[in-house]
């Protein structure tokens, strides 16, 4: 077995930093609460937690005394009065805990293996005398409960909201508005949902299930809570701004991002979480891709802040497929943006196809994978539109494919097409995520084969990424699946859940959503693991090098390429250097690796 001789990054792109940033104590501030004028900061990047004391702007470390959970899965720390808190942590066990603001544990509220109402909490309150808990979408010993808002009373269940998937995707956040309705923020179908008693949905905010930028929708909202003058503030995560809505959720105040010349974003928020306000009406911003907390005006004016100080500008917004035209330009799906450029090392675009700042009637609906093809043009998967697209240079369509049809006959609605691949002899090989198969078809939409099972009969669920290597092997990841499947002219060759190195070290996969596979590695990406999450291994199956993720350098600056946020695609550039969609960060990375 070969060891690797290196791993570096060379280069970001989509991205300009100041060239000397100083290293941040915060890395990846998920969740803030208030309490006495201090902070509560949990730290998902760094996988601490800390305290913030406003008046005299000191940093520490967090005390969780006796918690027997892993410290990094803690999901919120919401305030209960009298310096305590009530902490929903860890994956095992999945516990809803009341501490004092020591770390001291004074009683459980909630567990796991009593409630069996309760699966999967990521988030909890108390109203008066009540428990109101967030819980997961789970399957747990076969059993499946859907997402839903639950309410506790002296450890019993009194009231539970379950609608059904189509209706509520994620209960991610929570708030009482006006002590008579609860407000949640669904991440996965973009939207905030305000649902009485009755469980009735008196009103909502966003389009379900479509994410945008225009007024009206959301993309990836984390948070919309309660307001000091009792508005409802949101969190629009991947639009990078906050909103305010009245009572009956209208929209009445927004804070948008801050374009510089080049038409880059330099502020103030990139990928806002979550949201305290102030009496004074400021705003105490979770600011997570800058690796700060900040304090804003309501006009967005930063008062202070902790953690870093320079904001670099982003040309790129939840960027997803890469493919190398050339030397030095890479073609990119500029997803969040509508759009797919051609862009160089240092962030010039040469060509550009969609509508990044229309306000309606865009060309592109969340565009996930562009590709060359074999002619010059380009081969688009337009995934929110349903359809994959193929434009020629000059922006003119070549063919539109909605369906595909088997040898029967039979129409197969696309849903969400995550990759294209395009063939030698100039067929595509297409993901539907949503529909979860993989396919093989030509521009007419026609089957030539499909692919939905391994060779036990075990169905897809949600694979992403495809790759082919010169043996015309085919390798897929599936993330709820969580395997890496083999595959070749529609023929299932085997699959891989975990790897094992030479000293006899196992990592099992968590969520592998990219892959590159080369005539001697394959480098994958597992973007649920907290330590490393992108990993290396031979053609034996033999686990190489697991890439850490790092966040500071040896002389005090930042070493800005050093931490992987959300890998998503992985493509090979050269010999032994290879090209990262690092899709929450907003960049493209590329590393070297030498083996």
């Amino acid at each position: 077995m070969k060891d690797v001789k290196c791993c570096r990054i060379i280069k970001e792109i989509g991205i300009e930093r100041i060239k000397k940033m100083k290293i941040s104590p915060i890395d990846k501030p998920v969740y803030i609460e208030i309490y006495n004028n201090k902070l509560i900061i949990i730290d998902d990047g760094k996988s601490q937690n800390w305290i913030f004391d406003i008046q005299e702007q000191k940093l520490t470390r967090f005390p969780f005394i006796n918690m027997k959970c892993d410290t990094n899965r803690i999901k919120s720390a919401h305030k209960m009065g009298n310096n305590e808190f009530l902490i929903v942590c860890g994956n095992h066990p999945r516990e809803i805990l009341c501490i004092d603001d020591t770390g001291k544990i004074i009683k459980k509220l909630f567990d796991s293996n009593k409630i069996n109402e309760v699966h999967w909490p990521s988030m909890a309150i108390t109203y008066k005398d009540y428990v109101i808990i967030a819980d997961q979408e789970s399957v747990i010993d076969g059993e499946y409960l859907s997402a839903g808002i639950v309410i506790l009373h002296k450890d019993k269940v009194i009231w539970q909201w379950r609608p059904g998937k189509e209706i509520l995707g994620e209960a991610t956040y929570i708030d009482v508005l006006q002590g008579k309705e609860i407000i949640i923020t669904d991440t996965i179908l973009h939207q905030v949902l305000c649902v009485d008693m009755d469980k009735n949905i008196v009103w909502s905010y966003g389009n379900r299930g479509r994410p945008g930028s225009n007024f009206g929708y959301l993309s990836g909202p984390l948070c919309a809570r309660c307001s000091s003058r009792n508005t409802v503030l949101i969190s629009d995560t991947r639009n990078n701004r906050i909103l305010e809505l009245n009572q009956e959720g209208q929209l009445i105040g927004s804070i948008l991002p801050i374009l510089d010349e080049e038409r880059a974003m330099i502020g103030p928020f990139c990928c806002p979480a979550v949201i305290v306000s102030l009496p004074n009406e400021n705003l105490i911003v979770a600011d997570t891709g800058n690796n700060r907390v900040i304090c804003v005006s309501k006009t967005g004016e930063v008062i202070w802040y902790i953690g870093q100080k320079e904001v670099p500008r982003r040309f790129l917004s939840f960027p997803r497929s890469i493919e190398k035209t050339d030397d030095n330009k890479w073609l990119v799906a500029d997803t969040n943006n509508n759009r797919v450029i051609e862009i160089d090392a240092n962030n010039k675009i040469y060509w550009s196809y969609g509508d990044k700042d229309a306000v309606f009637n865009a060309k592109l609906y969340w565009p996930r994978c562009a590709r060359m093809g074999n002619n010059e043009d380009i081969i688009i998967a337009d995934s929110l539109n349903n359809r994959i697209l193929v434009v020629d240079r000059l922006g003119k369509t070549l063919y539109e494919i909605s369906n595909i049809i088997n040898r029967n006959g039979c129409t197969i609605k696309l849903l969400d097409v995550h990759d294209i691949y395009v063939t030698s002899h100039n067929t595509l090989i297409i993901v539907d995520s949503e529909s979860a198969y993989v396919a093989e078809i030509d521009y007419s939409g026609s089957i030539h084969w499909l692919v939905n099972q391994d060779s036990n009969g075990i169905k897809f669920r949600d694979p992403h990424q495809v790759s082919m290597n010169k043996d015309n092997t085919l390798t897929v990841v599936d993330s709820i699946g969580i395997w890496i499947l083999e595959f070749r002219s529609g023929t299932v060759l085997g699959r891989i859940t975990e790897l094992t190195d030479k000293e006899n070290m196992t990592i099992k996969f968590s969520c592998p959503k990219a892959i590159c596979d080369t005539e001697t590695i394959t480098v994958y990406s597992d973007i649920f693991r907290m330590d490393y999450n992108l990993i290396v291994y031979d053609k034996n199956k033999n686990l190489l090098f697991p890439i850490y993720q790092e966040s500071s350098s040896n002389d005090g600056y930042v070493n800005p390429i050093s931490s992987f946020h959300d890998p998503r695609f992985i493509v090979k550039n050269s010999e032994n250097s290879y090209v990262i969609s690092d899709y929450s960060a907003h960049r493209l990375v590329v590393i070297e690796i030498v083996i």
